[in-house]
C-alpha cells in the first residue's frame, strides 16, 4: 500500500490515482467478458491519465469517471 503524504500531509492524489491505475491494469489480466474487458479499459486510461498529476480536480474526476465506468461491467 502507498501511503505517500503531500507536503500538506494529505495522501498524494497522484500516487491514490496511479495506485487505481495500477489495479485496473492488473484486472485486465483476469478473464472478464469482452464489452466489461472494454469498460475496465477506458477506466484504466482515464485514471492513468491523472495518475501523477497531483491536481485534486483532475483526480478528483477521473475518479468519479472511473466509477461510473465499472458500473457498467
Amino acid at each position: 500500500m502507498d501511503d505517500r503524504k503531500s507536503q500538506d500531509g494529505d495522501l498524494d492524489l497522484g500516487a491514490l490515482a496511479d495506485r487505481l491505475h495500477d489495479h485496473l491494469r492488473a484486472t485486465a489480466e483476469r478473464p472478464v467478458e469482452r464489452s466489461a474487458s472494454r469498460w475496465l479499459g477506458e477506466a484504466e486510461a482515464v485514471a492513468g491519465d491523472a495518475g501523477g498529476t497531483g491536481d485534486r480536480e483532475r483526480v478528483a474526476e477521473a475518479r468519479a469517471v472511473v466509477g461510473r465506468i465499472v458500473a457498467r461491467c
